[in-house]
């Protein structure tokens, strides 16, 4: 959030909290807190159980380790709110980490009516538990006018942070899709597209040679590069495209077909075998059609990406990572992040200039894309820092491809404008997502390991604690 607009806001609302904590009760404040105190977990629990009943809440609420994570946030959240601040640094500092709520909902994807719903469900449950069966009329409404003021301005800050971060990261997206180099991309497509033909063909090939086949042995169309591709990548440059909603259908017709494949196969059921074939062959022609298609909207693209090393900009971030982490609790497929810079690159840079310093991280750039997947994607960080996102991947395939990365650095020859010799090398840090709701959490993990790949002597990874 930009230093102005977050300075307005936190004017208008020290005002509005000011006069909130000048009218309160003091005795009614101590009451309210010392029953939310008491019983802020079960208050959690059932903001969360209302919010994981709704179609959209079981998203990103039915992983347990989100939801064990964001009650336990929550239940320290309810009873904050009812302490009467008067300092100004204080107030100012509860502001802020309003605002933080908020621009964790928008990395969450968390939608408006479920952040209302949410809203509604504590007013009513903390004065479930506040108001007692002693309480007249007016004592129950000072107590429900009360919890409203601190919930519905505290959920009106968060939604400040929540629209301008939820506006961004849409006009970062909409610029995504124009900062691709188009014919980079219609190259992509056509690659892609080779490679679900070569998946095609292993597959046929194994029918043909084997007397009987089993599941385990056909070719994979789930982890396949071309199968990677669609689900994390096309989408992103095809922004709902007709197409890629298409080939994820055939791809899901596909993976269908498969285990029958075996099965006619095995039981010598060749008129049965002969129909899957066709049945296949004509799924992969109208994939083919799709690619075609999404190949001739890829030239029509004119525009670039960082000018020096052709990566994804830093600003583009958010936008396929809230994607890849929503994408988590559709299929459960885990992305990790790897965290890297070039060592001693100040120095470097320093020693022989900004030409043979741009160089380096050009070659280095040019390295780190030619070690991923056509799924994963590489991001410039930084000034010598670089983000891989590898998505659907375990923890040792991301060792494996930092190992690689290490090498391909060290065997490289960098050679100055004056004809010295420099030698380069990395540290990278490594974190996977193990079910946070908060992708920014991943990353902090991945960039303490990065720190901690440099303590211990740099030209090495290390996996985030």
């Amino acid at each position: 959030m930009k230093a102005t607009l977050k300075q307005h806001i936190s004017d208008i609302y020290l005002n509005h909290l000011t006069e909130i904590y000048t009218r309160s009760d003091p005795q009614l404040m101590d009451r309210i807190r010392a029953s939310a105190e008491i019983h802020k977990m079960d208050v959690a629990y059932k903001y969360f159980a209302t919010l994981a009943s709704t179609i959209d809440g079981q998203k990103f609420l039915s992983v347990k380790s989100i939801e064990l994570e964001l009650t336990s946030k929550l239940s320290l959240w309810i009873p904050d709110l009812f302490v009467i601040r008067k300092d100004e640094n204080e107030l100012l500092g509860y502001i802020d980490k309003q605002l933080s709520v908020g621009r964790k909902y928008v990395r969450m994807n968390m939608p408006p009516h479920l952040l209302n719903l949410g809203a509604r469900v504590l007013k009513m449950e903390i004065c479930n538990h506040v108001i007692n069966k002693e309480d007249n009329s007016r004592a129950a409404r000072n107590i429900y006018t009360q919890v409203t003021m601190l919930i519905d301005i505290c959920m009106s800050i968060s939604f400040e942070a929540y629209l301008e971060n939820k506006i961004s990261i849409e006009k970062h997206s909409q610029a995504l899709q124009n900062h691709i180099l188009g014919s980079e991309l219609a190259e992509t497509c056509q690659s892609i597209r080779a490679d679900m033909h070569d998946w095609h063909s292993m597959l046929l090939n194994k029918l043909l040679v084997s007397e009987k086949i089993t599941f385990e042995e056909l070719p994979a169309i789930h982890d396949s590069l071309f199968t990677l591709w669609i689900r994390h990548k096309a989408n992103v440059f095809f922004k709902n495209a007709e197409e890629v909603i298409a080939l994820n259908e055939e791809i899901r017709k596909l993976e269908k077909l498969i285990p029958d494949l075996v099965e006619h196969k095995n039981s010598r059921d060749n008129k049965a075998l002969i129909g899957l074939n066709e049945k296949i062959n004509s799924h992969v022609k109208k994939m083919g059609w799709l690619f075609s298609s999404l190949t001739k909207q890829a030239r029509s693209l004119d525009s670039g990406r960082d000018t020096l090393t052709k990566l994804y900009n830093r600003r583009y971030l958010d936008v396929i990572l809230q994607k890849e982490t929503s994408l988590i609790y559709l299929d459960s497929s885990p992305y990790v992040l790897l965290m890297l810079d070039v060592d001693h690159f100040k120095q470097i840079n320093d020693t022989y200039g900004h030409y043979d310093g741009d160089r380096i991280i050009e070659s280095v750039a040019g390295s780190l894309q030619e070690s991923v997947r056509s799924s994963d994607y590489v991001f410039r960080y930084g000034g010598d820092e670089f983000l891989i996102l590898m998505v659907d991947a375990s923890i040792n395939r991301a060792k494996a491809l930092a190992e690689d990365l290490l090498k391909a650095v060290n065997s490289n020859h960098y050679t100055s404008n004056d004809g010295s010799s420099i030698n380069i090398s990395l540290s990278i840090g490594i974190a996977q997502h193990t079910g946070e709701a908060d992708y920014m959490t991943i990353i902090r993990k991945a960039d303490k390991a990065l720190l901690e790949a440099k303590k211990e002597g740099r030209n090495r990874f290390s996996l985030a604690a």
